[in-house]
């Protein structure tokens, strides 16, 4: 990510900048996450809990806390002592936390895992969308943004990959059953259906984790009602983690055939899909034989979410095919979310 106010990769600050290979998390970003960041200066806002971050009697707590050099929700504003501004950025100084329990810990395979988390009072929000998930420590508040698995209610879930030698994955990987977890109040990014064009069939493309907003799509009813057929192809590396796959199935059956599942794995052979990868898939011809539909401007929306190398990949296929990136003010095809 270039700054617009010096020639390197990095962000100014207080007229400095700062180089992101050395400031900024190595886990994997919603690319709709990092289109709302903006630098800033280390802010803390009171919020309605007393001093110990109690909320009321009965209710979850609730406390806000300082982001650092961090900014979300809100208008965009400047860099300090430059004239060029941020792109899309907000400026609510701190993040609302709500203290949730965790309720059920699902493992799928090594180092692949979903967390559900009771949390009541979060912020209505659409399927697709990400919250942040931390956890106080005595040095320093730890968090980073997840798309969550389900929709919105009390118990909420995330699809998680533990990042060897990462600050805050394997301390999730290690939470007990009850013990508490910081989930924000509200929730960001543009991946949505209502941010999706409207098709006969939805294709969503999916590598590793970035299943899980589909998986909250699919258990919504609005996306029932605004598609014919729904193709979910998921692309990962192991037979072993393929996640939610029962719940797929069910889905499939309970709703005659209309979503068709698709896995892709690229070292083994997936029965009833595809061994390669998602690309590769395409390119064959292959995907299109397996899900009975042809990927094409006249029938197709497409979502695409994941390793970043694939996307760049399957939005040049697209767009060899006359499909083009939907944007606000420019209809198109199909919309795109990286992780990193």
């Amino acid at each position: 990510m270039r700054c617009r106010c010096c020639t390197s990769h990095g962000i100014a600050v207080a007229g400095r900048c700062v180089n992101f290979s050395r400031n900024w998390p190595r886990h994997p970003f919603p690319e709709s996450y990092r289109r709302n960041i903006c630098p800033s200066r280390s802010t803390r806002s009171r919020s309605s809990s007393d001093s110990n971050g109690n909320g009321p009697k009965g209710t979850s707590a609730k406390r806000s806390r300082g982001l650092g050099s961090v900014t979300i929700a809100g208008s965009c504003i400047e860099h300090p002592a430059t004239t060029s501004p941020c792109i899309g950025f907000e400026t609510d100084m701190a993040i609302q936390w709500i203290t949730g329990t965790l309720r059920n810990r699902k493992v799928w395979s090594d180092g692949l895992f979903t967390l559900t988390i009771h949390c009541p009072g979060v912020l209505e929000f659409e399927p697709g969308q990400f919250l942040q998930v931390g956890l106080p420590l005595p040095e320093k508040h730890l968090h980073r943004p997840y798309s969550v698995a389900s929709p919105h209610g009390d118990d909420l879930e995330f699809f998680i990959v533990r990042v060897e030698n990462g600050e805050l994955t394997p301390k999730l990987w290690d939470l007990e059953i009850g013990q508490e977890i910081d989930v924000s109040e509200k929730a960001t990014g543009g991946f949505t259906l209502s941010h999706t064009p409207r098709a006969k069939v939805l294709w969503l493309l999916g590598t590793g984790t970035g299943l899980a907003p589909y998986i909250a799509m699919l258990r919504d009813p609005k996306i029932w009602d605004t598609y014919e057929r729904i193709v979910l192809v998921h692309g990962v590396r192991f037979l072993a983690d393929l996640a939610y796959t029962d719940e797929l199935e069910r889905y499939s059956k309970a709703y005659d055939g209309r979503l068709i599942f698709v896995p892709v794995v690229s070292r083994a052979l997936a029965a009833h899909g595809f061994q390669g990868r998602i690309t590769q898939a395409i390119e064959s011809g292959k995907l299109e034989q397996i899900a009975g539909e042809r990927i094409c401007p006249e029938t197709s929306a497409v979502m695409m979410c994941g390793n970043p190398q694939m996307l760049d990949d399957v939005e040049q296929l697209l767009n060899d095919r006359g499909m083009r990136k939907h944007r606000r003010n420019e209809p198109g095809h199909y919309v795109v979310e990286r992780y990193w």
